[in-house]
């Protein structure tokens, strides 16, 4: 449901309608999943290519104890905005997970109520 911005790629008129990366985050930190649920929030996805590598170090500009502080704040930030979309992406995003691997397994999966089993 989300991609990190160390290695973002978008439409600029998408990324400045969307209202780019909110200043609401401390230092840098979580900005870039708040703004790939928002584009989520717009009906729009997020997509990645798998066969790219991408090696990031995170958080090494700023000091190890700033960063704590900062972090903390925005990940409180984040499940105050996001707690819910982030629940229900992550249910979406398993359900499809497991169509896709019963589908290359030559199977189906469908649901069946609440608690239920998964038949196919």
């Amino acid at each position: 449901p989300a991609v990190t911005a160390a290695c973002l790629m978008t439409d600029r008129a998408l990324f400045e309608r969307m209202g780019g990366l909110r200043q609401i985050y401390v230092q840098g930190d979580y900005e870039d999943t708040d703004f790939c649920l928002r584009l989520r929030q717009a009906g729009l996805a997020c997509w990645y290519l798998p066969e790219v590598e991408l090696y990031h170090l995170e958080g090494q500009s700023y000091p190890s104890a700033t960063r704590e502080l900062s972090s903390a704040y925005n990940r409180w930030l984040h499940t105050r905005l996001w707690n819910a979309e982030i629940e229900s992406a992550m249910e979406e995003h398993r359900d499809s997970s497991l169509r896709f691997a019963m589908a290359r397994r030559g199977r189906s999966v469908a649901p069946v109520g609440v608690g239920g089993e998964l038949g196919g």
